[in-house]
């Protein structure tokens, strides 16, 4: 948002029970994560839609960008059995949301005599980090 914006990121979760219609195509049954991040920038042009995920795809300027940032996003999700769904408006802004599939893991149990202990957790921090390149 070269212009300045509000950029908004929100987390939930999706329970699709059998034969219930999914959000997107590559979604089963099951529980879901969703990650949405939203922006009130400029939107995304109609035209550009079906296109935003293709490697090499963009519409910025010579050296501005490579076209490879939401083709690599497409691809992790895509490699962790996930989806992602875009919508946007010219004018209003963009959202991005990826589901990703729960993963169960079992309780710590007692493995031959020796307690598994749980790791401590809670003071966790998630840095987000974004930059440029610059060419001098």
């Amino acid at each position: 948002m070269p212009d300045g914006g509000q950029l908004t990121f929100s987390l939930t979760t999706l329970a699709l029970a059998p034969g219930q219609t999914p959000p997107l195509p590559d979604l089963g049954p099951g529980r879901w994560g969703c990650l949405t991040v939203s922006d009130s920038g400029a939107g995304i042009a109609p035209e550009h839609l079906a296109h935003i995920f293709e490697p090499f795809f963009t519409t910025k300027g010579a050296g501005q960008g490579t076209g490879l940032g939401l083709a690599q996003v497409y691809g992790i999700v895509k490699q962790h059995d996930g989806a992602i769904d875009v919508s946007s408006q010219p004018g209003a802004g963009a959202a991005f949301t990826i589901y990703l599939p729960h993963v169960n893991i079992p309780a710590p149990t007692e493995a031959r005599g020796v307690t598994v202990a749980t790791l401590p957790s809670g003071t966790e921090t998630i840095l987000l980090v974004e930059g440029q390149c610059g060419h001098a």
